[in-house]
């Protein structure tokens, strides 16, 4: 799980202890939806697809996010992005939420050999599957 500090931005303290709403409100009081944990791992995007909530917060902060200017592709300083984190999650449904957002699927990463899924490298009993 993703900790917060103190030097992070706000919005990752409202991404992990608030409402959509809350998220929804700072990003309206100017908070920046591109900003990086102090760091360097997670984007509010990235940070929003690894911490555990339920589906409904999760989709609801991801289009307050986006509706204020995120960027779906934007990768974190070590290259991570929302899509991957999806990935590493296993969760399908949040890898299809991204993809309808438009995400882009064979985005190549600094630390990556491979794109963010390859069918080919993973048993066709595991992981997530396009």
């Amino acid at each position: 799980m993703a900790p917060v500090f103190a030097q992070d931005p706000k919005i990752f303290r409202l991404i992990r202890q608030g409402t959509p709403q809350d998220v929804a409100a700072a990003l309206a009081a100017g908070a920046n939806p591109n900003a990086q944990t102090a760091d360097g791992k997670h984007t509010p995007l990235v940070f929003v697809s690894e911490i555990h909530m339920s589906e409904n917060y999760r989709r609801e902060m991801i289009d307050a996010l986006m509706a204020a200017g995120a960027d779906i592709d934007r990768p974190a300083p070590n290259g991570d992005r929302p899509l991957h984190a999806a990935v590493r999650r296993d969760d399908k449904s949040l890898v299809q939420f991204y993809l309808d957002r438009g995400a882009i699927l064979m985005r190549w990463t600094p630390r990556a050999t491979q794109p963010c899924i390859s069918p080919r490298k993973r048993p066709a009993s595991k992981g997530v599957r396009i």
